[in-house]
């Protein structure tokens, strides 16, 4: 679920334990009500060894299901697919757990 301003947006999301960061698809980010885009100078390497260049970054509000608010960096992308949600932002989210 992420929260912005008022705005209510759930979406569908892909779990990806070995990803670094978070991806968020420039159509999903132009139909949320979110600030201008940070710029960016990261290369991403995805699986294949294919580098995608993000168009920039942003933060997002994101609420948890103990209905707590977290802040999230995604990294906006013209990668046509459903948000990205990397190892740390499932952690952070509870979806995953440590254990030694």
């Amino acid at each position: 679920m992420v929260d912005r301003r008022s705005h209510h947006h759930s979406m569908l999301r892909k779990l990806d334990t070995g990803a670094q960061v978070s991806i968020l698809p420039l159509k999903q980010f132009q139909q949320m009500s979110l600030p201008p885009l940070q710029p960016s100078n990261v290369k991403l390497h995805a699986f294949g060894k294919h580098i995608v260049k993000p168009l920039g970054k942003t933060t997002v509000k994101c609420r948890t299901l103990q209905d707590s608010v977290v802040e999230l960096v995604f990294f906006v992308t013209e990668v046509i697919s459903v948000p990205l949600l990397s190892e740390h932002a499932c952690l952070t989210f509870g979806l995953l757990q440590t254990s030694y």
